[in-house]
This record gives C-alpha cells, structure tokens and sequence, in this order.
C-alpha cells in the first residue's frame, strides 16, 4: 500500500479517534491513520456517553490523551471512569 496524501477514495477500513475535554494530538493522529489508510472518524467520549456512536464500523481505535480533562494529576483515571461507569460507553467499548 502506497502512502498518498491526496487519496479521495474511502478505503472500508476505519479507525476512530477517540478523545476527550482538553485533548490534543487528535488532528495529527488522524493524519497518520489516513496516511496508513484508514478512513478516520472523530469520536468525542459524549458521543459515546449518550450513545451516539456505537463504533461498529470501526475497526481500529485510537485514545488520543494529550492533555485530555485539563492533565490533571489522574485524569487518565477519570477517563477510564467515564468509560467503566456509564453503560452506554462501557458497551461500546466492550
């Protein structure tokens, strides 16, 4: 598979980038993924807590964390809480 940026075509194959209040890092890991082929969606975790996106057509998923709920010292913990402890997330993950 040849890296193109200029690529218009969707390639079936697509990752999403998941993120929270503060991330950063987001833009160019979706650059990445494109280049490596994946068409990327943007999933921000509210859309996961209120069951907008449900990812079943991802196939790959990414956890851009940079700065993600203002770094603060556990911040990846309050994360991982979001996840564990809203159902509607939690199963979309699962």
């Amino acid at each position: 598979m040849d890296l193109n940026p200029d690529r218009k075509e969707r390639s079936g194959l697509t990752a999403a980038i998941i993120r929270d209040k503060g991330t950063n890092g987001e833009r160019e890991m979706a650059y990445a993924l494109f280049l490596a082929g994946f068409d990327v969606k943007d999933v921000h975790m509210t859309d996961l807590t209120s069951g907008r996106e449900t990812l079943e057509d991802v196939q790959f998923a990414v956890f851009c964390g940079g700065f993600s709920n203002s770094d603060v010292f556990g911040s990846a913990k309050g994360w991982a809480g979001g996840i564990l402890y809203n159902g509607k997330a939690r199963k979309t993950i699962e």
